[in-house]
């Protein structure tokens, strides 16, 4: 038994020493290669944009462009990529802008970890497998390679996957206004409001949940109207239909969803997109469907499971959306 176990925690020291030099490495990097690459910067320079106190210029392309180039004043390297995400997301990244962009980000980056540490904590927690068998499965997320990948990119994906241990955890618990208070929260990537109607198909009293999840979208409509403004948020649409290309470092086969799959799929040759958001969309419902069909035979680990994976394939880029409305 020791023997088989072994290697897997080889394996797992070898990869934490490997990410603790790669941190090591960016934390006491003078480069500025790792910042300007980030997903980060766009964030920060959204969050600099609310803190200057020109909310109404958050989506101003060349004013964002303008903000970058401030705040990289010691490098001539930029990033063609632009805020393009909700204003509320900012609300996690102002006190960042607080200091320097290249320290912030290498804040960030720690913080990022120790939202990694929280995740890995809560797995051992929460899922009863992991806790009664004390695997070294429980560190799988230190050497997944999309959250160390999140890491350098200085991405919000950790926040999301705490914000989705927290849903879990108040479904199960049974906390129906509190999982719907939590939920809108996903919006943080516009595209995951698809996993709103599977988390209330899960909640058993559904009028504390809508109760919750209606008080915290109000919550966050006001949030964002305060950060940017109302002309702001109306422009918005028209801001993704300009930014949402290659131009602006958008890729459709860069993402990892149905549609993004089938449109770059040789049925893309000869099949228009339309067709493709059409079915994306009709198998959402199917599976929807089928989804408050077994919700009551099976447990809420495989569903909740089963309704994040089919956040993520179902999940429409906003990349994606514009490419089938100039089609």
């Amino acid at each position: 038994m020791v023997m088989k176990s072994f290697p897997l925690k080889l394996i797992i020291i070898a990869y934490s020493a490997i990410l603790g030099i790669i941190i090591f490495a960016v934390l006491f990097s003078s480069s500025w290669l790792p910042v300007v690459s980030s997903d980060f910067l766009n964030y920060y320079v959204g969050a600099t944009i609310i803190k200057k106190g020109n909310g109404n210029r958050l989506y101003d392309a060349s004013y964002n462009y303008q903000v970058q180039s401030d705040v990289l004043e010691g490098t001539s390297l930029r990033n063609i990529t632009i805020f393009r995400s909700l204003p509320s997301v900012l609300f996690f990244i102002l006190p960042f802008t607080y200091f320097k962009v290249d320290t912030a980000y290498k804040l960030y980056m720690i913080f990022n970890v120790f939202l990694l540490g929280v995740i890995t904590l809560l797995s051992f927690k929460v899922f009863e497998n992991i806790r009664k068998a004390r695997s070294a499965l429980g560190f799988a997320p230190w050497i997944y390679l999309p959250a160390l990948f999140t890491l350098q990119r200085g991405q919000t994906s950790l926040i999301l996957t705490l914000l989705l241990f927290l849903i879990y955890i108040t479904l199960k618990k049974k906390k129906w206004f509190l999982a719907g208070f939590i939920s809108p929260f996903m919006i943080l990537k516009t595209q995951f409001i698809i996993s709103l109607p599977f988390f209330f198909i899960l909640a058993k009293d559904k009028k504390k949940f809508l109760s919750g999840l209606l008080l915290s979208g109000l919550t966050l409509l006001l949030l964002n109207l305060s950060l940017a403004g109302f002309d702001s948020l109306a422009n918005y649409s028209s801001y993704l239909a300009i930014t949402e290309n290659p131009e602006f470092g958008s890729r459709l086969n860069a993402m990892f969803t149905l549609y993004s799959s089938l449109a770059t799929s040789p049925l893309s040759w000869f099949v228009e997109p339309a067709w493709f958001f059409a079915a994306n969309g009709a198998l959402y419902t199917l599976v929807l469907i089928l989804f408050f069909r077994v919700v009551k035979n099976e447990s809420m680990e495989t569903l909740f499971l089963a309704a994040t994976i089919f956040t993520i394939v179902f999940s429409m880029f906003l990349t994606d959306l514009f490419g089938v409305a100039h089609t």
